[in-house]
């Protein structure tokens, strides 16, 4: 069962406009597979080759053999793997080439980036996926989260707290979803070893993959955490330096990602380090190997997952709509905390996120704490949290369903 992807209009229409297009993010989030539906209804001849099969990864050793033997228009999978084609694209660019002719995937990864940087930098469009939304799942409208326009909305939403985490649990790899892989336990087990030994190792043949493993076993009883690299040291007995070579190598693959505390000029007291989170629950809750979704859902960090889970489904929602938006968190040392904050148009939206049903105008006290500088200013906020409906703590304020993002 193919699932229509968010981004597909987006693809098509670069596809218009430069000639070398790069689609890329972590392995298995459905790469291929949405430019191979596309494929199919371009009107094109359009060859496919993928660099995950060795005797076309040997042959890519000779970018002119590799270029002679395969013909524009061309989709190349996994390019990463075989960096001298970076100059050989950007040689037949440069002679000329119909816009959308080379379609390029690749996982990220530092030799991914550094090719495209040194030879395709300015002729290259490159548009980033993730693994499915929540909204994708449900087959719902794609919508941007933003706050004035999602409270427009009147459908009744079914994200109950035990619906929540049932998500959460599952995870949102396509393979998963569309029930090609029904074991979910055995598909994150494999996931994990191929994408260590295949993509981990790929980047540093150093790394200690025992070790690195557990690094993120112990991230993922972390999300939703600032991020305290002397505790990840010595609990785990491994130097500052390995931990943020690791953690910057989980970031360039897109498996998690970072929120930073939002500051100015204004607010002297904030806390600088960054919160951590997981772009797919799915492989945090089964590399902690919790059993099963009501685990989770009855965990002491429950609260931590729930705010994980609407987050990246917030962020997905900015990549997939492709909407220019930053976003922050807040803390300050007397512990006043917003659980998020986006910046639009020079205006501050701010949000609390509560796996309670039970919302009350206290829950949004810090947001009295936040300063803006002119001439930004501040929006309306909200608090996220498992009802039905939209409803209101105030003018200003809201109370907006999960299931509405």
């Amino acid at each position: 069962m193919y699932i229509k992807r968010f981004i597909e209009d987006k693809f098509i229409n670069t596809a218009k406009e430069y000639k070398v297009i790069l689609l890329t993010g972590p392995r298995q989030v459905g790469k291929t597979t949405m430019l191979k539906n596309l494929m199919k209804n371009e009107g094109v001849s359009r060859e496919y080759v993928t660099l995950d099969n060795m005797t076309e990864l040997e042959l890519a050793k000779d970018p002119n053999n590799f270029f002679s033997i395969h013909k524009l228009p061309i989709l190349i999978d996994e390019i990463q793997y075989a960096p001298k084609l970076f100059r050989k694209i950007k040689e037949i660019v440069d002679s000329g080439c119909d816009n959308g002719d080379i379609w390029i995937t690749g996982s990220q990864s530092y030799k991914l980036m550094e090719g495209v940087s040194e030879s395709l930098a300015g002729r290259i469009a490159i548009i980033e996926m993730q693994s499915l939304s929540q909204a994708e799942i449900d087959e719902r409208e794609n919508i941007s989260f933003d706050i004035d326009s999602i409270l427009e909305r009147n459908h009744i939403s079914t994200y109950d707290v035990d619906e929540c985490f049932k998500r959460i649990y599952k995870g949102s790899m396509p393979s998963v979803i569309s029930g090609e892989k029904s074991d979910v336990d055995e598909y994150y087990e494999n996931y994990i070893s191929s994408y260590i030994d295949r993509d981990v190792l790929y980047i540093s043949k150093s790394i200690d993959r025992f070790s690195f493993f557990s690094f993120i076993k112990a991230l993922a009883a972390r999300v939703g955490q600032e991020l305290n690299i002397n505790d990840l040291s010595n609990e785990l007995n491994i130097n500052v330096k390995l931990i943020n070579n690791y953690l910057s190598i989980l970031e360039t693959l897109g498996v998690i990602f970072f929120e930073h505390p939002y500051s100015n000029n204004l607010l002297k007291r904030t806390i600088k380090k960054p919160k951590m989170y997981f772009w797919d629950l799915g492989l945090a809750t089964h590399i902690i190997k919790w059993g099963n979704y009501e685990v989770v859902r009855d965990s002491v960090i429950s609260g931590s997952y729930f705010e994980n889970f609407v987050i990246s489904e917030m962020k997905k929602s900015f990549i997939n709509s492709r909407t220019n938006v930053n976003t922050y968190y807040y803390r300050d040392k007397d512990k006043k905390e917003v659980d998020f904050i986006y910046e639009k148009l020079a205006t501050l939206h701010l949000i609390e996120i509560k796996k309670t049903t039970n919302i009350s105008r206290s829950m949004i006290k810090s947001f009295d704490t936040v300063k803006v500088d002119t001439p930004y200013k501040k929006g309306s906020g909200a608090v996220i949290c498992p009802i039905d409906r939209v409803s209101k703590i105030d003018n200003d304020n809201y109370i907006i369903p999960v299931g509405y993002i």
